[in-house]
Parts: C-alpha cells; sequence; structure tokens
C-alpha cells in the first residue's frame, strides 16, 4: 500500500510538471485614476468593469491592436469599449470598432478577453493629427477672457463652432472631433464631441449623450451633449443649433438657433428623446434660457408691450427682432397679432425714422420652437 502512494504522488508530480501556466499580458495602467474622475460613462459601471475600462482606456492611448483585459464576456468588453469612445471625445483614431474573443478562467489562468481594436490611422498619422487639433484647441481657449463665467464660456464654444463648422453629412472623419476642429465639416457626433473636449480642457463638465431626433419627419439616431453649470445640468446640441441651410434667404443671414444653449427636458422633448439605457443626469433648469436672459421670451401676450420694443428694436437699427413663446397657444396668439395688427405700424416707423418710400421686411416661422423671428431692412 504504500508503494502504491509513493507512485500515485509521483505521477501527479510529474503530470504537473508538464503544464505551462501562461501569463495573460494586460496592459500598465499607468494614467492616473483622476483622469476618470468626472467620466459619465465610466461611472455607471462596477468596480469589475471599470478595470476592464481603465485596461481598454490605456490600449488605445498605446495603439495596440490586441488589448487584453481581465473579463471573458466579449460583448461586455465590447459595451465597456464604446463608453470609453463617448467618454473621451478626443478620442479620434478608433471609432470604437473592435472583434472580441472571450476566454473562461480555468485552473491556471484567470478568465479574459482580446480586444482587437480596428484604428483609422496609424500612429504616425495619429500624432500628426492630434498637433493640428492642439492647434486650434490652444487658439479658441486663448482667445476666451479670463474672466469669463463658466456660461460665458459654454456659450462662446457654442457660438464658435457653429460659425466655424458647417453640418456636411458625408464629410470625411464626420464621427470625430477632427472633422469638426480641423476640417470644419462634420455631423452631430463630430459636433458633440468637439464641444465635450473644449469644455473638459477649460474644466467644465460636459459628456456625450446618445439618442434620437426627428430628422426629416423621423426619428434618426442623434447625439449631443449635458454640461454641468454653476452646479445645474443642462442640455447642448450643437447640431440643431446651426442652421443647415448656411446661404442667406432674401439677403438675410438667419440667426442661430439659442433654444439649444444651456436648455432643460421641456424645450429638449420637442424634438429629441433621450437614450433611456443611460441614467444621463437630470436636466430641470431653465433659468440659463437665451430668449429668458435677453428679454425675448413671453408668457403673455401685451398689445402695447410688444409695439413698444418693435418700435425699440427700430430705433436701434437692430437687424432682427426675436418672440419666443412660452406655448403653441401664445405663439399662435402673439403670430396673429405680430403680422396682421403690429407690422404695419412698426414699418411705418421704419418709413418715417429712415426716410424711405418702400420698406421690406422678412419674417421666419419657427412654429416647432414657438418662435417668430423678424428681419428689419432699413435702406
Amino acid at each position: 500500500m504504500k508503494k502504491i502512494i509513493i507512485l500515485l504522488c509521483m505521477t501527479l508530480f510529474l503530470c504537473t510538471g508538464c503544464i505551462e501556466v501562461v501569463e495573460i499580458p494586460y496592459s500598465e495602467i499607468t494614467v492616473e485614476d483622476s483622469v476618470f474622475a468626472d467620466k459619465f460613462y465610466y461611472s455607471l459601471l462596477s468596480e469589475e468593469e471599470q478595470l476592464v475600462y481603465r485596461e481598454l482606456y490605456q490600449g488605445i492611448m498605446n495603439h495596440e491592436t490586441e488589448i487584453y483585459v481581465h473579463s471573458e464576456d466579449a460583448e461586455d468588453a465590447n459595451d465597456i469599449l464604446v463608453s470609453v469612445i463617448y467618454d473621451f471625445g478626443e478620442i479620434f483614431w478608433t471609432d470604437g470598432t473592435a472583434t472580441s474573443t472571450g476566454y473562461e478562467e480555468t485552473m491556471f489562468n484567470d478568465e479574459y478577453a482580446i480586444v482587437k481594436v480596428e484604428y483609422n490611422y496609424s500612429k504616425e498619422e495619429r500624432k500628426t493629427k492630434e498637433q493640428e487639433i492642439e492647434m486650434v484647441v490652444s487658439q479658441v481657449i486663448n482667445s476666451i477672457p479670463a474672466e469669463y463665467t463658466e456660461y460665458e464660456k459654454i456659450k462662446y464654444v457654442y457660438e464658435y463652432l457653429i460659425n466655424n463648422v458647417s453640418y456636411v453629412e458625408d464629410a470625411p472623419d464626420n464621427q470625430n472631433l477632427y472633422s469638426a476642429l480641423v476640417n470644419g465639416q462634420t455631423v452631430c457626433a463630430g459636433y458633440s464631441k468637439a464641444n465635450q473636449y473644449l469644455l473638459n480642457r477649460m474644466g467644465i463638465y460636459c459628456t456625450y449623450v446618445v439618442g434620437t431626433a426627428a430628422l426629416n419627419e423621423e426619428f434618426e439616431g442623434h447625439a449631443w451633449n449635458i454640461v454641468r453649470c454653476d452646479g445645474n445640468y443642462y442640455y447642448v446640441d450643437i447640431t440643431w443649433a446651426d442652421p443647415i441651410e448656411a446661404e442667406t434667404q432674401n439677403d438675410i443671414q438667419v440667426e442661430l438657433l439659442y433654444e439649444y444653449l444651456c436648455c432643460d427636458e421641456t424645450q429638449l422633448a420637442n424634438t429629441h428623446r433621450i437614450d433611456e439605457n443611460y441614467d444621463y443626469p437630470e436636466c430641470t433648469s431653465n433659468d440659463l434660457d437665451y430668449y429668458r436672459m435677453n428679454q425675448m421670451y413671453y408668457e403673455g401676450i401685451d398689445r402695447k408691450q410688444i409695439l413698444n420694443e418693435m418700435y425699440a428694436s427700430i430705433n436701434a437699427n437692430e437687424r432682427c427682432m426675436i418672440f419666443k413663446f412660452a406655448d403653441h397657444t401664445l405663439y399662435e396668439e402673439g403670430r396673429t397679432l405680430i403680422l396682421q395688427d403690429l407690422i404695419n405700424p412698426a414699418t411705418e416707423r421704419i418709413a418715417r425714422r429712415y426716410g424711405l418710400t418702400e420698406v421690406k421686411y422678412y419674417y421666419e416661422e419657427q412654429e416647432v420652437m414657438n418662435k417668430l423671428v423678424i428681419y428689419w431692412f432699413y435702406e
């Protein structure tokens, strides 16, 4: 009996000596935890998923084509990769396309997955484009007065992107910020990632938001932002604020839309549907509504008040006057009053004040936004 025991022990010893334990080549995480501290999608993950997130981020920053992560769930690894792309608007060298394979835990190895990332550029091309992006970002940030408030900085970037970027559906690189900041042509993803990165660089919280919007009479995939300003959260959608038809109409350059600058859920719900798979911060405050802040918002109809404000606009030689109404009923009432009653005395004021025998004006009805814009001609 004793001999049998010895032989069994020897056999086991010999068998285990033949097994090779493979060390999984995980990326060494050198990025400080503070980099992820205020990232929205990172905050939604479990502790185990956050480790995978950090490994993926490190691998992408290292430009690794195969990234080993602590998870056997290939689908989950792909989803986490998307979260990394959403959190870091500056990542333009990959759009998150990847093929993942998971491997189960064994008695000799932990579970793991290999994420094979597809890159749009080589390391050399990436470096060149990063330099181009940084040049634009530095110019934008350095042009903002140091005394500007958070709101003023958000508004500055909003207007900068609208005035310097065009919506072009088939623009190259249109899913990243390079298309917006360097090429000046993009779609919603490019606008949103450029806004996200610029504001983050200035220390302002801004995250990427996904959902749908009423484009071409149907709800289609869309992206925009949530910002935090003075402790409150607001929506910002630069794509919808940028007049796609940039050419002039009737010799009038169309006004920028400020409905989507620091707006609340009520305003956004008219045209957008947020992705309910993510628990986004609630945006319930309307205290930074541009039209409220600039005395263009009407919660009631007062004929004398509106006419006096039209006179004041004409006397000040303003190019246009904006009427933003609190709801659709007020919009219909106000629109009818202005276009059928008040426009005649207003144009008579223009004729007398500027010595004209013929007066032209142009109005734009933005019914979905309960807004009427009147453009004055003084020549």
